[in-house]
């Protein structure tokens, strides 16, 4: 319980990720989603991330990128970034900063080794993403 109430108090506390911190907080946050965690754990994790992708775009965008092209993440730790990738691309609500801010070329290769994935769920939302990327 003490893990999920903490990241529910840093996606209130979110706001107060400065650019002086920002490379530090970006640091430990992917850090921190690479180690396996329950789904509600998980759920919170993803919203300070996307949180933190609405203030400072450019800084969590380098980090997220580095874990994507890894090619040993893990499935849940590659679900996570596709979420958060598809939530700052694809929604309405995510900052101009966040939706704007993005090489195409990285975020399609990046994505491309997961179009073919063996988990639906990935698979699904890196699809979704090449829909929404390909056309630009």
């Amino acid at each position: 319980m003490k893990k999920l109430y903490s990241f529910q108090a840093l996606c209130l506390l979110s706001r107060f990720v400065s650019p002086r911190i920002a490379d530090q907080v970006a640091d430990k946050l992917f850090d921190i989603m690479e180690f396996m965690t329950h789904g509600p754990i998980r759920f919170y994790m993803e919203c300070f991330a996307i949180q933190c992708f609405n203030l400072e775009a450019s800084t969590f965008s380098k980090r997220l990128f580095s874990k994507l092209h890894k090619n040993k993440c893990s499935s849940q730790l590659q679900s996570s970034l596709l979420i958060i990738l598809g939530y700052c691309i694809c929604s309405d609500e995510a900052s101009e900063k966040a939706r704007t801010n993005w090489d195409l070329e990285e975020v399609i290769s990046g994505i491309a080794p997961w179009l073919g994935s063996t988990q639906g769920f990935n698979r699904a939302c890196a699809q979704l993403l090449a829909h929404e990327v390909l056309p630009k």
